[in-house]
This record gives C-alpha cells, structure tokens and sequence, in this order.
C-alpha cells in the first residue's frame, strides 16, 4: 500500500515521503497511529507542505533532542531477583528502563529505547541505544544486579510469623472463651 509520511518513521522514511509498505503494517499501525495516511494527489500536496514545515522546525527539534539527552543518566542499575546461575525471574524490558531513566531526571518513552537486544534475562552489564530522534541516538550502560533480601530465607521467615500469628489468634479465642465462662457463672443463679 502507498502511503505518505506524516511524520519521520524510523527505517522507513521522514515526513512527506512517499513508501510503499505491506497493508497491515499500514492499516493496523501507520494509519491509526496518525503516522501516515494513504497516498493521493491531495495527500503528496500535503505532505509537501508538512515537508517544508518539517524542515523549518527540524533544527530546534533536534536541538531540544540534544538538549534533553544530555539530562539522561548515562549508567543505572536495575535489581532483579535471580536464580544461582544468574538468569532472571522475568526479564529487564524497554519499559523497565525508560521508567528506570526517567526517574533519574529525564523522561523516556519506552518507545525510544531500542529493542536490538530484546529482554534482558540475565545479570550483567548492557549498552543500551536510547533514540529521541534519527540523529539523536546515544548509549546508556544497564547494571542489572541482584537484588538482596528476596531469598528463601525470607519465604522462611514470613512462615515463622504466620505460625505465631496463629499462636496469637489462639490465646485470643481461649482468652475470649474464659471470659464467656466467667460471665456465664456469674449470671448463673447460685
């Protein structure tokens, strides 16, 4: 299917230009999205007009890019749980370490962490391409690391506290019990 950019799509084109790309990838991702719409004589005229819009404000967009990675935490840790061997329970995503960056001062999207790794599934240390825009991209080091304190003594230990909790409700029932009893004496003719 034809179509023609509304905005700049990685790997396949900037604004205003015309591609041909498979017809679901349009109808279920480009079209909705608002990305592109389909290529007709009203649609190139737009989309030369959005071109020559886009490369009057192209500048201050890439210089706000610039500006904006430069807030961005350049290494940050990510805690997982983990078996012996160092493999994940889960895995580290994009969307785990954009709210990771994002909380260290600068917002990142999730959709601006570049997945050419995929799932992280295993501790140690990952270069990470952040993008804000085609010539804005830089890395980011990803420490994930153990996390502490969630090991199976802790499962042990939550054990420990429901059995005294147990102990607990008992001595309330039998305490609880014993007063019922005193109170029955005591109305109890005799």
């Amino acid at each position: 299917m034809k179509l023609v950019l509304l905005e700049t799509v990685q790997k396949l084109g900037e604004v205003g230009d015309v591609v041909e790309v498979r017809n679901g990838y349009a109808r279920n991702f480009l079209i909705p999205q608002q990305k592109a719409m389909r290529a007709s004589e009203e649609a190139v005229k737009k989309a030369e007009e959005l071109r020559m819009e886009y490369a009057k404000q192209r500048t201050k967009i890439i210089e706000d890019c610039k500006v904006r990675a430069e807030k961005v935490a350049k290494e940050i840790t990510i805690m997982r749980l983990c078996t012996e061997t160092g493999h994940l329970y889960g895995s580290v995503t994009p969307a785990d370490i954009a709210e990771s960056l994002s909380a260290s001062g600068a917002v990142v999207d999730k959709s601006e962490v570049q997945k050419s790794i995929g799932h992280i599934k295993e501790l140690g240390e990952y270069d990470i391409e952040i993008s804000f825009h085609p010539e804005v991209v830089f890395s980011v080091k990803v420490l994930v690391e153990e996390e502490a304190g969630e090991d199976t003594n802790q499962v042990h230990f939550e054990g420990q506290e429901k059995d005294s909790d147990t102990k607990e409700e008992a001595t309330q029932e039998a305490e609880t019990e014993a007063s019922e009893a005193e109170r029955l004496d005591e109305d109890s003719p005799g």
